[in-house]
């Protein structure tokens, strides 16, 4: 029998495809209570709630997903009858610094419940990390530091956001801790840290309100890249993988659902 090898970088490429072509069903009409919300599903949870009154006005959606019925309607359900379809969203008032959680019927087009969850915060959202770049950058300490350690191209450092860690009580809101790392022309800048220079930056308000500086200490003057340009000859790349299923897959995949053995279950891509 001949058998077809298959490099790794083939086999994980063939991975992605797999899941990529799974998660298009996210995008098909629910036709299970446990399937996840669609693409218009998601959006009309939005507008449900934008129609609310006293809407906050700048919000961040962190969390939009399905809110799973109680176990039994999952069990029960015979396919072909109509099952609750709901949101569950987590919702953040950039302006107040506020997080609200809230249930929505989709099919009821109402809202169920919204209430604030007091003192704490939804994760960051990727803009937020962007702002805390162009916020650090544009501090007249943090410019200082960088001056004082011989660094005035600040387009050649890189702010990295991190969790805030434990602070000084008397700094609050929404906080995040910005690191410097000296890229310049290279990719790896997590190799190049700007030591002693730390921020703490009040996303709400868009302003630093902490910068500790503990002194100057060399920055690494090597790159840290991993490319053949700047380490050399790189090792040489290992034996295939053989990979062979002759009778096919031993699992069936149903829309959202994997059977297998004496196993099935259901799965969802956020």
């Amino acid at each position: 029998m001949k058998i077809k090898k298959i490099c790794p970088v083939s086999v994980c490429c063939q991975l992605i495809v797999f899941f990529v072509l799974s998660a298009s069903t996210l995008f098909a009409e629910a036709i299970h209570p446990l399937d996840p919300l669609d693409a218009s599903e998601i959006e009309s949870a939005v507008k449900i709630l934008r129609a609310m009154p006293n809407f906050p006005k700048e919000v961040l959606f962190s969390t939009v997903q399905l809110n799973e019925p109680p176990k039994a309607e999952a069990w029960n359900y015979k396919a072909g009858t109509t099952f609750r379809r709901e949101a569950f969203a987590i919702v953040m008032d950039r302006t107040r610094n506020k997080t609200f959680e809230s249930l929505i019927d989709l099919r009821g087009k109402k809202i169920i419940s919204w209430k604030e969850i007091a003192d704490v915060q939804p994760l960051i959202f990727d803009r937020e990390y962007e702002d805390l770049r162009r916020i650090v950058k544009a501090d007249a300490r943090w410019q200082a530091a960088m001056k004082k350690r011989g660094i005035t191209e600040f387009d050649k450092v890189e702010v990295d956001g991190w969790a805030v860690g434990q602070v000084d009580p008397k700094f609050t809101g929404r906080l995040m801790r910005g690191l410097s790392y000296f890229k310049g022309v290279g990719d790896n800048y997590y190799g190049r840290p700007i030591e002693g220079v730390i921020a703490i930056v009040d996303l709400t308000r868009g302003v630093v309100v902490d910068l500790t500086d503990t002194g100057v200490v060399p920055v690494s003057e090597k790159s840290q890249d991993f490319s053949e340009a700047a380490i050399g000859k790189l090792r040489e790349k290992p034996k295939p993988l053989i990979i062979t299923q002759p009778d096919g897959a031993s699992y069936t995949l149903r829309g959202n659902e994997v059977v297998w053995q004496k196993w099935h279950f259901r799965y969802t891509m956020h």
